[in-house]
């Protein structure tokens, strides 16, 4: 019961932030907001109290900043504009990015990562996006400031992602890339970046719900699942891929969609910067990937072998790796 309520506050909080028209509603919104998870990132294991003070602090100095925005903000004036304006948009968008993990604040996100438990983490680096992400797309932030912390965002996701062995880092790193993506296509779509975060948000949910299902924390631990049902690692197979931006996976269809909005503005460069990015945080889910087909020559399962899913969670998966390449049809050209 007690969670319910902490997750109904986490939800209510989301929604106050989403649907704001101050700043200083959306303030109090992220503040419940980051207050109501806190409780969540409690487990049994012993890195439990410097995961909450660590998010604790973090998400403080971002709210300091957004405040510091705030007040600098106020002090437009015709004699100041452009000096107080250029800084108050990079305090505001360093107090976002801060909040969200991306550059140039980002090393906590990894870090923190790794003490939560799946479905805690699946709650980070998901609906605790939202909140901060509505506000970044609707800020009157310059298009130049965006597209490059979403550039160094991105590069950095994939970069990082390269030497992890742990999935919960690999997995917040993964994160990081994403939100570059989505940043650097916030300036230049609005409808293609809100289709870009729902995809993003049911892939990973979809992908984490297979992890926690499995048991699984480490990279090499692929090569133990000597038990595990086919469809379970098929299922990994298709949503990493996916996530990876594999074509013609759900994941291909939103950084499609970003590629081709950089090189309609002529940003031929970022577009291939992005795309370079895009390979590196395929390779990284291909060792998932290896790793498990190698399981899977190898696997003996006796005729009972159950799938190790709980039922509701297989309209998620079905969903995210089947249905939502149709919406291909649906996007202008």
């Amino acid at each position: 019961m007690p969670n319910l309520i902490i997750l109904g506050l986490l939800f209510f909080s989301t929604v106050v932030v989403v649907t704001s028209t101050s700043w200083f509603t959306a303030w109090m919104g992220l503040e419940m907001n980051m207050m109501a998870f806190i409780p969540l990132t409690m487990n049994s294991s012993k890195t439990s109290s410097e995961v909450m003070i660590k998010y604790f602090l973090i998400q403080v100095m971002g709210s300091l900043i957004l405040l510091l925005s705030g007040v600098l903000a106020q002090q437009d004036s015709p004699m100041t504009f452009t000096f107080f304006h250029n800084l108050w948009s990079m305090m505001l968008m360093l107090a976002l990015t801060t909040k969200l993990g991306m550059f140039p604040i980002y090393f906590w996100f990894p870090a923190l990562a790794e003490g939560l438990s799946w479905f805690s983490l699946g709650l980070l680096v998901t609906w605790q996006k939202l909140a901060p992400l509505t506000l970044l797309i609707m800020s009157p932030l310059k298009t130049y400031l965006m597209i490059s912390f979403g550039l160094a965002s991105a590069m950095l996701g994939a970069i990082g992602g390269l030497n992890q062995l742990m999935l919960r880092k690999l997995m917040a790193y993964s994160s990081i890339a994403h939100l570059g993506w989505i940043t650097s296509l916030a300036p230049l779509s609005s409808q293609g970046v809100i289709f870009y975060i729902w995809t993003y948000i049911l892939l990973t949910a979809t992908i984490i719900t297979l992890f926690s299902s499995l048991n699984m924390i480490h990279l090499l631990q692929s090569n133990m699942l000597k038990t595990t049902a086919p469809l379970s690692l098929t299922l990994i197979f298709i949503t990493t891929l996916s996530l990876g931006g594999m074509p013609p996976f759900t994941g291909f269809i939103p950084k499609w969609l970003t590629i081709q909005a950089l090189s309609l503005e002529n940003l031929h460069a970022l577009a291939l910067i992005l795309a370079w990015s895009s390979v590196c945080t395929l390779f990284f889910y291909m060792r998932i990937n290896y790793a498990l087909l190698m399981t899977s020559l190898h696997l003996q399962l006796p005729p009972q072998t159950p799938l190790s899913i709980a039922p509701w969670k297989s309209p998620l998966i079905i969903t995210s790796n089947i249905a939502l390449p149709l919406m291909i049809l649906l996007t202008p050209m």
